[in-house]
């Protein structure tokens, strides 16, 4: 592949029409030498005195990124550039935010213990541009997704070296901590290709047992540190986990000499055991967390009781004693209220292996407090949903009020449609209408704080008969058709005049008076009548509809209607069809 640049005198013109020829021969080339010699050409205008040069090469390398291929044919000339210890600091600083977006090539396995050497002396070496190249190195060698464990052997080598200048170690540690997060966050959790004999984890062991030492105390630290992070690297593995959880325990039961070790040893045994999280929440906030080991007691600060959880799994946890939650099974990854405070609930999270412990320390570094409301809202919906289970008025309250409202609008519609519903006379102290059944408790949150997103839930659920209908000595309220309207006019959508045009023909009254009579009771179709006039700026009055007094509707904002005639009916909904409503 050749190019043949246009003749003109300015260099910048040039240097646009050539990079116009790269991106023409680039749009049908695979990556090949070709390629990485335009691409050489490239990094040579982006070290150029002039300005506008540098510029028009920028913008025409971003402009190459936008390749589908891209990862393929730039990401590796890229990163050997910037591996490159004489590339100026100009050129460095304006690749690098464009590597970033691609996954460099791996390096393979043999050739690691040389690049890791090259890393570390390029580090210690002092020049600026050296030390920039060893970064760049050790970045790219902290995104390796396959051969993880192998880049961290090399990096543990170095690192257990007490010579190692300590900017140089502090680099290793970063990687090395970068490289544990994507261990932590891939997949195969047993990882059958990584092993440890059980001979090298009681050496490691033994290491970590020892005192301090005074004639070497530099070199006896860095021993110590280096065998501590080779037990807590293959505690990770959940195949090994229990075997060195074992071994741990045995050590600490012969007995260890030095406190500091013992106290380090006695820390990684906690680590390696079957654990809970504890999350304590308050007005939608994370207040406090506690880690809590399976098993084990444990006494907070000033509590008047221990805290004991004897069993754990991925769907329930049993609390044997506990300071605000009494004895008794407690779900996993729901939200539970605090039996005394109201607005505030506690979460458990099980985290059985140090893989998962430390899978969840990183979720709660990397999420934020709105993300992690979210999914706490959809994991207690959808754990609802799974056990088929009703939720006390504390629980809806706690849903709708502390938690993502708008999550709960996409999530309770499968629930209200996979749970039959159930009366209730319980008198509610929460604001809740007194004999309203479950389902009916739910939509009446619904009236003011449901979205859009219940609708084809909270139809489907309508139409399956999974409501409790209203009764004349009963609940007299029709809560489910209530939400559809309130939620109607409320949050109204690009679509919600053909929604409404849809429920012109439902008669379902939306109260039941006491007499059980059929004269002036608002229902569905007429009240969707008259969202549909007030829409698109008719008179109620001339089409029929007579609004009625209605107190729930009207407090929602959504006051009842009911059709004065059956013929104003038949003309609503003549007005109505698709025609007049795409108008």
């Amino acid at each position: 592949m050749r190019l043949t640049l246009p003749k003109t005198s300015c260099p910048v013109a040039c240097l646009f029409f050539g990079w116009m020829g790269v991106l023409a021969a680039l749009a049908d080339a695979p990556a090949s030498p070709a390629v990485e010699t335009l691409l050489a050409a490239v990094l040579v205008d982006l070290d150029s005195p002039k300005f506008d040069v540098r510029e028009v090469a920028s913008k025409r390398l971003a402009e190459l990124a936008q390749r589908p291929d891209a990862n393929d044919v730039l990401a590796p000339v890229l990163y050997d550039a910037l591996a490159r210890a004489d590339l100026s600091l100009e050129v460095r600083a304006r690749l690098e935010p464009i590597a970033e977006k691609f996954s460099p090539p791996e390096l393979a396995t043999e050739a690691l213990p040389g690049e890791v050497d090259t890393v570390v002396a390029l580090l210690a070496d002092g020049n600026s541009r050296h030390s920039a190249a060893g970064h760049a190195r050790l970045a790219r060698l902290s995104k390796h997704a396959q051969a993880i464990r192998a880049v961290q052997a090399e990096l543990k080598r170095h690192l257990a070296r007490p010579e190692l200048p300590a900017e140089v170690r502090e680099a290793l540690q970063t990687a090395h901590a970068r490289l544990r997060e994507r261990l932590i966050d891939s997949g195969d959790a047993a990882e059958p290709d990584f092993d440890v004999s059980a001979g090298q984890i009681a050496a490691w062991i033994d290491e970590v047992s020892r005192g301090a030492s005074p004639d070497d105390p530099m070199a006896r630290c860095i021993a110590v540190e280096s065998a501590f992070r080779e037990l807590e690297d293959a505690l990770l593995c959940d195949r090994l986990a229990p075997k060195i959880s074992e071994a741990l325990g045995r050590r600490l039961e012969t007995g260890v000499a030095d406190p500091d070790a013992a106290e380090r040893l006695e820390r990684l045994h906690e680590w390696s055991r079957p654990g809970l999280v504890a999350e304590s929440w308050s007005k939608g906030e994370l207040v406090t967390l506690q880690l809590l080991v399976i098993g084990l007691p444990q006494r907070p600060v000033g509590a008047p009781r221990i805290t004991l959880f004897d069993r754990a799994d991925d769907k329930t946890a049993h609390c044997a004693s506990g300071n605000s939650l009494v004895p008794g099974t407690y779900p996993i990854g729901q939200a539970i209220p605090h039996p005394e405070l109201y607005g505030s609930f506690f979460h458990l999270i099980n985290t059985p292996t140090p893989r998962r412990k430390a899978r969840y320390e990183l979720t709660h570094r990397r999420w934020t407090m709105a993300g992690r409301r979210l999914r706490l809202t959809e994991q207690t919906v959808r754990g609802w949903t799974a056990v088929k289970r009703h939720p006390t008025d504390v629980e809806i309250d706690l849903l709708f009020d502390e938690l993502d409202g708008a999550a709960v609008s996409k999530a309770i519609g499968e629930y209200l449609a996979a749970v039959d519903d159930r009366d209730d006379d319980e008198v509610s102290y929460l604001g809740f209408p007194s004999g309203a059944s479950r389902h009916a408790r739910v939509a009446f949150k619904l009236i003011r704080h449901g979205t859009h997103e219940a609708l084809p839930g909270l139809v489907q659920s309508l139409d399956a008969g999974k409501f409790r209908p209203p009764t004349a000595k009963g609940n007299q309220y029709h809560y489910g058709w209530m939400a559809v309207l309130g939620i109607c006019r409320r949050d109204p959508w690009p679509g919600v005049d053909d929604f409404l045009a849809g429920l012109l023909h439902r008669r379902e009254r939306l109260f039941v008076p006491a007499n059980d009579g059929q004269d002036e009771v608002p229902e569905v179709g007429a009240t969707a009548a008259a969202i549909l006039a007030e829409r698109n700026g008719w008179k109620t009055a001339d089409l029929g509809l007579e609004r009625m007094q209605f107190d729930p509707l009207n407090n929602a904002g959504c006051p009842g209607h009911r059709f004065a005639s059956p013929a104003a009916s038949e003309r609503v909904l003549a007005m109505w069809g698709p025609d007049e409503i795409d108008e």
